[in-house]
């Protein structure tokens, strides 16, 4: 696993078990605190959000039921796909499979 993969991983990770509840609102809020220790100390909250989309992919209910992560730049995202995950499934998937889920999600997904 790439280290961009392997970081992007960590803090999927984090952020998942920040927040037990999915609630959206709660999510939104750990992401964007500066001191929440996802990032890094040589990272912020502001630097990350703006280099990656974070989108949540809703259940039924409005709740946080997977993701996708991947860089807001085309040419990177193109080279290094992102993260998806459903239902605690985490994987390091592809620029064409991140396509995929789009389509596939799009009226359900929910930008952080």
């Amino acid at each position: 696993m790439s280290p961009y993969c392997a970081s992007l991983n960590r803090m999927a990770y984090q952020l998942a078990a920040a927040d037990s509840t999915n609630d959206i609102a709660l999510i939104r809020q750990d992401m964007r605190s500066p001191t929440n220790s996802l990032w890094g100390p040589s990272r912020t909250a502001q630097d990350v959000m703006q280099a990656y989309h974070f989108l949540l992919i809703l259940d039924e209910q409005q709740r946080a039921a997977g993701y996708l992560i991947f860089p807001r730049d085309p040419a990177v995202a193109h080279r290094t796909g992102g993260l998806f995950s459903w239902n605690g499934n985490d994987e390091s998937v592809a620029w064409e499979t991140i396509q995929g889920r789009l389509r596939k999600y799009g009226d359900r997904l929910e930008p952080l």
